[in-house]
């Protein structure tokens, strides 16, 4: 079984600290709402930021760990995971981003809360082995992709 996984640190800074912070700008926005003169800016944080909470959170976008067995991929975050096997993949998109190391990652079609993931590849260990796997059964399923069309 190979393991991707986050230094710990950078994971802090990278996600979990995004998440206190939004939290606090939550509280703000409540504090805000319950204070003498409540401002539009106070109803629009109540109404945005858990919406982007529950996202973030409860469908593990930005996951801590990857393991692939050969037989299945998980991705691991906030004490939950999500686990595909590679034979019942049918649909896998890597977006890599120019200027930075982060990589969109879709599997499967039509899913709200899972199949959806922002991965730092460099600070993952061995992440572009990762990519490479990815981009591999990308490249299988979808040969129509214009990035694997022979110029």
């Amino acid at each position: 079984m190979k393991i991707y996984k986050y230094n710990s640190l950078r994971y802090f800074l990278a996600v979990t600290a995004q998440i206190i912070l939004l939290i606090c700008i939550l509280i703000w926005g409540i504090l805000g709402i319950l204070g003498n003169e409540p401002q539009n800016i106070h109803k629009l944080v109540v109404i945005i930021i858990p919406v982007l909470l529950v996202t973030t959170i409860g469908s593990i976008s930005q996951p801590d760990k990857v393991t692939d067995d050969d037989e299945t991929i998980t991705f691991f975050g906030f004490g939950r995971k999500h686990k595909y096997y590679w034979h019942d993949i049918n649909f896998l998109r890597v977006r890599e981003f120019p200027f930075t190391d982060r990589v969109y990652v879709r599997v499967g079609k039509g899913k709200l809360f899972s199949g959806r993931y922002w991965l730092d590849i460099l600070q993952f260990e061995n992440g572009k082995e990762l990519l490479e796997k990815f981009k591999e059964i990308e490249r299988i399923l979808h040969p129509e992709v214009a990035k694997y069309q022979k110029r």
